[in-house]
């Protein structure tokens, strides 16, 4: 699953472009950093965010209003910077990671986009995930524990007394329930759900378009006619589409945020001082961080 996005064109670029874009974001000079520029681009984006919120834009008093706001804002977030209050805030802290997490995300999109090459090798590559599990359309009767002394027994004379072929011969028998009768291409967990593990495992062995049985359940004893049974399979690309997309997407961004993270993290040294830790507990800690004692 790894060898597709582990491309060293892809880390480049994204760590390139990552590194650049954290560089202009810090490295601005004092006398920048005492300036509030409202330009058009920035009024725009006030306004756009009012239209979010209010589904309409800003009236140009409303606008007025939120430029002060902005302008109030950066200048007390820019004079909590200088005082470091952000300074082992855990909410600031996890704020500021969660953005550099949305910004590896961004770089994603932007140098790694999706083509039908790069989709159909990431299909190959996990086609497990996507198989079909055996699915079943299928009638039945029950024959419940509290209406019969034998109902294994009276199952069997039912059945034995019928043209087990036609589906009309028995569908009006057996006891009323608050279960379904009739199931249309009910996948395994359904009727695990409904019918209990000894109903499901029995199905398996069991012949096409007649009435057969009996099975047992937690309920009492069924017979079945199965019209249909669609064995387990691996689709095809198109047919999961939507699905392989929207996976892909996830596993590239996890393993670009993964690829950022441990390139940044050479820069830093990780010191472990642990005394109440004993040794045996210190070394998984180093292992599980992939640090060196």
């Amino acid at each position: 699953m790894t060898r597709w996005i582990k491309e060293p064109l892809l880390h480049f670029v994204v760590l390139g472009a990552l590194i650049f874009v954290v560089y202009s974001l810090v490295n601005t000079s004092e006398d920048n950093d005492r300036k509030i520029v409202i330009d058009d681009d920035r009024l725009k984006h006030i306004n756009a965010l009012y239209e979010i919120q209010w589904d309409r834009p800003a009236t140009p008093e409303e606008l007025r209003a939120l430029v002060e706001i902005y302008i109030r804002q950066e200048v007390l977030y820019r004079e909590a910077l200088r005082m470091n209050l952000d300074h082992n805030d855990e909410v600031v802290k996890r704020r500021l990671s969660q953005k550099m997490e949305f910004i590896s995300s961004d770089l994603t999109k932007m140098v790694e986009p999706i083509t039908e090459t790069k989709l159909q090798a990431y299909f190959e590559e996990n086609k497990e995930d996507y198989r079909v599990p055996t699915a079943y359309s299928f009638s039945h009767i029950l024959l419940s524990n509290q209406n019969h002394i034998n109902p294994k027994e009276d199952a069997s004379k039912l059945l034995a007394s019928v043209d087990v072929a036609q589906y009309e011969s028995l569908i009006r028998e057996g006891d009323q329930t608050t279960l379904s009768l009739s199931y249309k291409d009910a996948s395994g967990s359904m009727i695990l759900k409904e019918l209990g593990a000894k109903f499901y495992s029995s199905l398996d062995t069991l012949p096409l378009s007649q009435w057969t049985g009996p099975i047992s359940s937690g309920f009492g004893i069924h017979l079945v006619f199965i019209s249909n049974k669609t064995n387990t399979h691996i689709p095809e690309l198109a047919e999961v589409k939507n699905k392989v997309v929207r996976d892909y997407e996830y596993a590239t961004e996890i393993a670009t945020r993964d690829a950022v993270y441990n390139e940044l993290k050479k820069n830093y040294e990780v010191i472990i001082e642990l005394d109440d830790l004993n040794q045996s507990e210190k070394n998984k800690l180093y292992a599980n961080l992939k640090l060196q004692k």
